[in-house]
């Protein structure tokens, strides 16, 4: 989001940005914590923020009534109850909940699908397969009968985990199922 000012007015402008500038980084995390109910102070704290992706189902999503939802959701209510901690859930895309994570915002990532350098990550809670849905004139027998066709992601972790084994595929990404089985639906 950004500040405005009616169009004209150069030198607002100027003060807005003058003062944003003066704004750090930590000081806005500051803020954002403190209006999704939660604060990032590890050791006495027991509230904790989980980041979600908000459009997971059914592992996380928010449901019909506004609310959290899902595998995961419940497995992390379970995990809280077990430690006897409260915690928040902060949704947002799967993309931006990674960067919720990282600039501080949540405690946690409520499903990690990849391992990795940047990230510490705890013993495993669940396995997913992966489903793959192909149209039944090309139904094929193995992952890599798929190569030189371009697929429909919804994980970026499994389609990239597809061309690090060198499957020649094309790979287009989508925020949810809708927008897939339009595509499909449309011939692309």
């Amino acid at each position: 989001y950004f500040g405005a000012v009616k169009q004209g007015n150069l030198h607002l402008v100027k003060l807005l940005n003058k003062g944003f500038e003066q704004i750090r980084p930590e000081e806005l995390v500051d803020i954002q914590r403190k209006w999704i109910k939660g604060n990032l102070s590890a050791d006495s704290q027991k509230t904790y923020i989980v980041a979600c992706s908000s459009s997971h189902a059914p592992f996380s999503f928010i449901n019909t009534r506004g609310q959290p939802a899902g595998f995961y959701v419940d497995i992390w209510r379970l995990w809280a109850k077990k430690m006897d901690v409260d915690i928040r859930f902060l949704f947002n895309t799967h993309e931006d909940s990674i960067r919720d994570l990282n600039n501080g915002l949540a405690y946690f990532h409520a499903g990690f699908p990849v391992k990795g350098d940047t990230y510490l990550l705890s013993a495993p809670f669940y396995k997913v397969t992966a489903k793959v849905f192909v149209p039944v004139e090309r139904i094929h027998q193995k992952i890599s009968d798929l190569s030189g066709l371009k697929i429909a992601a919804l994980d970026k972790p499994f389609a990239q985990e597809l061309k690090r084994k060198n499957f020649d595929i094309q790979i287009a990404y989508f925020k949810d199922l809708d927008e897939i089985f339009k595509k499909i639906g449309s011939g692309e």
